[in-house]
């Protein structure tokens, strides 16, 4: 009966958007606007439980992608790009000095942490276009910096839910902008090495017959 329920919930790959966990990522793109509009109106209990409930969808979504067997190419794209329009709109809502919470982001971390994005997603874009290179694969340090981000964000929001600056939310601010600063300059390395693995190797250049016969010869 289970394995019957199971296989109905099989998306074909022309359902791909239908997947129950490629909606739960589209739900978590709808509530980064809710997100930014509850901090700026200073609903700052509200906008904690949105951005927990997005970290919830973010977890079930890649656990039912792989136990219902719905694992697809679309998610493999959305669910990423979920991950940084959360994670974007977090650090400039939060480094607003208006918005009336107790602890903001300072606009330097936001500005690395989004230049950060921008300069990866540019060199690879440039190293596919000139060189057809897709081993894109993200490094563990990445995934690192990622979670402390999401931290950063986490520790902002919930001490200013409580009503008080905290020294560890400026820590963990400071823990992922050292997670960011290394993680790029490990990206740069990583592809270069990755080019290097992946580049064909140059061919042997083969003598002319008359050379070899001269040679033969003599």
């Amino acid at each position: 009966m289970k394995n019957r329920m199971k296989a109905r919930l099989i998306a074909s790959e022309t359902d791909q958007l239908f997947t129950l966990s490629n909606q739960l990522t589209v739900a978590r793109m709808a509530m980064v606007p809710v997100f930014v509009l509850l901090v700026m109106y200073g609903l700052i209990g509200w906008a904690l439980l949105v951005f927990l409930l997005a970290g919830v969808t973010d977890m079930l979504d890649g656990w039912l992608a792989r136990w219902l067997h719905q694992r697809t190419v679309l998610g493999t794209y959305l669910d990423p790009i979920a991950d940084k329009m959360l994670l974007t709109a977090s650090f400039v809502t939060l480094s607003i000095q208006s918005v009336p919470i107790q602890n903001h982001i300072p606009l330097w971390a936001t500005g690395l942490f989004i230049g950060r994005d921008i300069i990866i997603v540019v060199s690879a874009l440039i190293i596919y276009i000139a060189t057809g290179f897709r081993n894109f694969r993200p490094s563990v340090y990445g995934k690192i910096t990622t979670l402390l981000q999401l931290a950063a964000v986490l520790a902002t929001i919930g001490f200013s839910y409580l009503g008080h600056q905290s020294s560890i939310a400026q820590a963990t601010v400071y823990a992922a902008v050292a997670a960011t600063t290394f993680s790029g300059f490990h990206y740069i390395v990583l592809m270069r090495r990755r080019l290097r693995e992946e580049a064909p190797a140059a061919p042997v250049a083969q003598e002319p017959e008359d050379v070899e016969l001269h040679r033969r010869v003599s």
